[in-house]
């Protein structure tokens, strides 16, 4: 069985290889992205959103904001977790840009420590 985050980590890992618009339908889920931004650099891929997932079996819905950093090959690290407030979401969006030019391993404990044991690799 397949929860909302899971399903969340599911589209935010696959939105970084297939272009979806602003509703989208995977599965029995449709994700309607709030935000999203996709940094890259070369074969490296960050992108960070929050998007509402609806349940078309259930009905039920909630808020999740994720981060994946796609590094090449097989190499994937990100989280999901509920959304929170817009000041602390704002916080991690502008971390992540700066971060992206300094490098990818600050990126990655900024996940981790966003995103907790909420963590996907």
């Amino acid at each position: 069985m397949i929860d909302c985050p899971k399903a969340v980590a599911h589209y935010a890992i696959s939105s970084l290889f297939a272009e979806y618009g602003q509703a989208t339908r995977v599965f029995s889920f449709t994700f309607e992205d709030e935000r999203r931004e996709v940094f890259s650099s070369g074969k490296t891929k960050l992108v960070i959103g929050r998007t509402r997932i609806v349940s078309e079996i259930t009905q039920e819905s909630e808020v999740l904001s994720y981060a994946i950093l796609y590094t090449g090959e097989h190499n994937l690290t990100g989280g999901v977790r509920a959304f929170r407030p817009r000041r602390i979401t704002k916080r991690c969006f502008g971390r992540s840009r700066r971060r992206t030019t300094r490098g990818f391993p600050q990126i990655i404990r900024l996940i981790d420590r966003h995103f907790g044991h909420s963590s996907y690799c």
